[in-house]
């Protein structure tokens, strides 16, 4: 796998964020964990950069198991991954790091409990919780930039000039996540933001193709070309 460093300093950064039931909706449990696996190998393949296995419901032997199994399909690619939430699965593991949420354990104290070169991410969804946490962690997903079906109509939306200023203010790379779709990529690179986090996004992608992997592929591409060549703010 690429170093730390690399990956942090590659522009567009892409990350995609599991979700098992949104893969296989009617589906029994160990398929819908299949479908987990099946998705990063793919998503790897595509040369997405970073995999956040998010699955905060499953019981730890479980989601250490999902993550071996994760990381067993990643081998040989440049992709990293990180477990949301759960340092201690992160850890035993050997996965690349740990996404925290800000309900999670308090930042400092993570980076102090974890070795060198441990990625730590973290999601924020104001400026003023992105700002104080950038100090420890290695990239932000900040959000939600735009409607998302993910969440409730009146959940807040920061808007692509929030965006727009965290990613001026802040040193780390910053994510955009929420209702980030192919239309407004161009926005997005244009708001100086690193890259994109998304869920709904990689799941349409690998429907758009005969097969997953060039779906993803594909998307990749076109974020590719949104951030060599991004439109202006209107």
């Amino acid at each position: 796998m690429t170093n730390i460093m690399g990956l942090l300093n590659h522009r567009p950064l892409l990350c995609l964020v599991t979700d098992r039931r949104r893969y296989a909706p009617d589906g029994s449990n160990e398929q819908q964990l299949e479908s987990v696996v099946t998705m990063v190998g793919a998503a790897a393949s595509a040369g997405v950069d970073l995999i956040q296995v998010r699955e905060r419901d499953l019981s730890v032997r479980t989601l250490e198991a999902l993550v071996v199994r994760c990381l067993d399909r990643i081998k040989g690619t440049s992709t990293q991954l990180v477990v949301n939430d759960r340092l201690d699965v992160a850890l035993g593991t050997g996965a690349s790091g740990v996404h925290l949420r800000e309900e999670s354990f308090n930042v400092d104290r993570v980076r102090m409990r974890t070795p060198k070169g441990f990625l730590i991410g973290y999601s924020a969804h104001d400026l003023d919780g992105a700002v104080a946490a950038s100090v420890y962690v290695d990239y932000i997903v900040l959000g939600t930039v735009y409607h998302s079906r993910s969440k409730p109509p009146s959940q807040k939306l920061l808007g692509v000039s929030a965006l727009a200023h965290a990613s001026r203010l802040i040193a780390v790379p910053i994510l955009a996540i929420g209702g980030v779709t192919q239309d407004v990529l161009a926005e997005v690179a244009h708001s100086g933001a690193a890259g994109i986090a998304a869920i709904d996004l990689f799941i349409e992608a690998g429907r758009s193709q005969e097969n997953r992997t060039l779906g993803i592929t594909h998307l990749v591409d076109t974020v590719q070309q949104a951030f060599d060549s991004p439109k202006p703010l209107v």
